[in-house]
């Protein structure tokens, strides 16, 4: 009896235990990489009920064998995930499981780190793993990772993005979960998401102000080695920057210009969202919204301005070598312009203007490089906040067309932009030489945007004696090929240029080298008028402020009169008393001493013999012992007197106001 009584109760215990290992699994929504047997795969056998014997008490529990404590997997908790790339009709190549069931990333997640548990988790089941994820077909395996969910349990992650199946998706090639709430999508394989309209909102995040973002507020970037609408960013580049993509138009936040969003199609068919010809980037690093892991990387990679070009840091100016001489470039090689109708550290580009031209933005000092001055490099504070970089007061821009570093569309548009010298003046392809009216100087020689240009009278003949910090000061007007004039004056003959130390043309006239005044606020403004510097007449002669004459020997005709600089001072003898006979032709070889205010009388000068008449075009002229006064064109510098003596008619003066014999 003891014996059948252990029998039963042996028996008893293996129907219990088979009860329990027998026991289906709770089936979850999640859809399964590789299915998992069902219980009904394995029937299960009745447990016998005895009839013919009396059952015994049931033993309690601590005598019975416990069950083992193995937990039994979920659905999606198989050892060895596998993430693969499917080809999607309408939104291209994209994540999914073996089975092909569509993979999503949630933007409010953080890097490696998921935002969604509790109810958010029922309707977007994490994808998770026993083992280590396996990387099928098109995934970069190096991406693939864990981490550890709030329950404990492992979900794979995507260059950082946790990833999730959609409850709603009932089998493979479904994806209802695409763009719900405009925070759900499904992943690219450079592991981004794939957007169907995305947004392209403008965020601030201090100091870099306003940008641009995606539609969750995460940044947006562009890379400086990229061509216009074009992207040099493919393989393991993508991966760490992936392109923002969307299949349909993306859609202009408030304060984005929509006529400059537009899309690029990838090598890979895929659709990357460009803004004013940049194509635009997340970085796999960020975070989340407000991070800005990506910015300033290898000085190629920035935050993007709602103007559509880069903000950067601490913004390096370089020279480069380009078919208009050494100009002024960003660290890529992109080309900087400046405009000339802007003022003296005063952008007048905005709004449009600022979309085609984006301003060279910075959010620290900028960062000079060498052959760059680093005292005439500053910032200007924008009407919207942002800091825009100058150069000897110049603000310095892009362009919007140029297609990549080297590139120069904007040259000359508009007869107003050009690229910048060393200088810090503009470089133009054909220097124009137009005429303005001052209101002090009479008749003045003006660049093309109605800029004042002046001489130095320290200079020679042709030849410039301004380098260095003085050519930073007055900067040479550069040209490519040959000047001109324009229809409203100047004289073509006089042109002409002369090549400067660095290998650059300036432009001469009447053998003057022609320079701007880096102080001059704009267009009309003369605050180059002092001292050895002048505004120039159009016949090729200066117009001082208050004519200086002296004596000074000369090597060969005893003590002459001289100007301010040492110039050789003429008169003529085919002038009457108190009148000029010499206009035109003459008076640009023999240009007259010209002054606005009355002139003084330097060391051994008379200062009862000084006096001055009013030619014919309203300019006043100064005159010795009644006669007017001259420069010869043909004298190089200082101290020549190659007129003396020019037809019998021309002659230096003396101490009295008489020719020198």
């Amino acid at each position: 009896m003891r014996s059948l009584f252990a029998l039963l109760t042996i028996a008893a215990l293996l129907t219990l235990l088979a009860c329990q290992t027998a026991q289906t699994p709770t089936p979850t929504q999640v859809p399964q990489a590789t299915p998992t047997p069902t219980a009904t795969a394995t029937p299960v056998p009745p447990t016998p009920t005895p009839t013919s014997v009396t059952t015994p008490p049931t033993p309690t529990p601590t005598t019975a064998p416990a069950p083992l404590a193995t937990p039994t997997p979920t659905a999606t908790s198989v050892p060895g995930v596998q993430v693969k790339v499917t080809k999607d009709a309408v939104l291209g190549a994209m994540l999914t499981d073996a089975a092909g069931k569509s993979l999503y990333l949630f933007t409010r997640d953080e890097r490696e780190k998921t935002n969604c548990s509790g109810g958010c988790a029922l309707a977007w089941p994490p994808l998770t793993t026993v083992g280590n994820p396996v990387a099928g077909e098109g995934v970069t395996a190096n991406r693939l990772g864990t981490i550890t969910r709030p329950d404990g349990s492992k979900q794979v992650t995507y260059n950082g993005w946790p990833l999730y199946y959609y409850a709603s998706d009932a089998q493979a090639g479904q994806t209802t979960g695409q763009n719900v709430g405009k925070v759900w999508f499904v992943v690219s394989p450079f592991g981004g998401p794939i957007q169907t309209a995305a947004a392209v909102n403008i965020g601030s995040v201090a100091p870099y102000g306003q940008m641009l973002v995606d539609g969750s507020g995460r940044a947006l970037y562009l890379f400086t080695r990229d061509e216009r609408e074009k992207s040099n960013c493919a393989g393991g580049c993508a991966l760490a920057w992936p392109p923002l993509l969307t299949t349909e138009n993306a859609v202009a936040g408030e304060g984005v210009n929509a006529g400059r969003l537009g899309a690029i199609t990838r090598p890979d068919g895929s659709k990357q969202v460009t803004y004013n010809g940049w194509p635009v980037y997340y970085y796999f690093r960020d975070k989340g919204p407000a991070d800005l892991q990506g910015q300033d990387e290898g000085n190629v990679w920035f935050v993007v301005s709602p103007f559509g070009g880069p903000i950067q840091t601490r913004v390096p100016v370089t020279l480069n070598t380009s078919p208009m001489g050494q100009i002024l470039t960003d660290v890529s090689g992109r080309a900087l312009y400046l405009y000339t109708r802007d003022e003296r550290n005063k952008s007048n580009c905005t709004g449009n203007c600022a979309l085609a031209w984006p301003p060279l933005l910075t959010t620290e000092a900028p960062d000079p490089t060498v052959g760059i001055a680093s005292d005439r490099l500053g910032v200007i504070t924008r009407p919207d906040g942002g800091m825009q970089v100058t150069y000897n007061g110049w603000p310095l821009y892009y362009y919007f067309r140029d297609t990549g570093p080297g590139n120069i569309q904007g040259q000359d548009v508009g007869k107003v932009w050009y690229v910048v010298s060393q200088f810090g003046g503009p470089v133009q392809t054909s220097a124009m030489l137009n005429i303005a009216t001052a209101n002090t100087y009479g008749k003045m020689l003006v660049d093309v945007s109605g800029r004042a240009l002046y001489l130095f009278t320290r200079d020679e003949r042709n030849k410039s004696n301004c380098t260095g910090n003085c050519a930073l000061t007055w900067p040479p007007l550069l040209t490519v090929s040959a000047p001109a004039v324009t229809t409203q004056g100047g004289v073509a003959t006089l042109l002409g240029t002369i090549t400067r130390d660095d290998g650059s043309k300036q432009v001469t006239y009447n053998g003057w080298p022609v320079y701007y005044f880096a102080r001059d606020v704009g267009p009309g403004d003369i605050q180059g008028q002092y001292g050895q510097w002048f505004v120039i007449t159009p016949n090729g002669a200066f117009v001082q402020t208050n004519a200086a004459v002296s004596v000074k020997a000369h090597a060969t005709l005893g003590d002459v009169l001289v100007d301010h600089s040492g110039r050789t001072l003429y008169l003529f003898t085919n002038d009457g008393s108190g009148t000029s006979a010499c206009s035109d032709g003459c008076a640009r070889a023999w240009p007259p001493v010209l002054t606005v205010g009355d002139p003084s009388a330097g060391a051994g000068a008379n200062q009862g013999l000084l006096g001055t008449i009013q030619r014919s075009d309203g300019t006043k002229q100064v005159t010795y012992k009644g006669h007017p006064l001259y420069y010869f064109a043909s004298d190089d510098k200082p101290g020549d007197a190659k007129g003396h003596k020019v037809g019998g008619v021309w002659f230096a003066l003396n101490a009295a106001g008489d020719a020198v014999p």
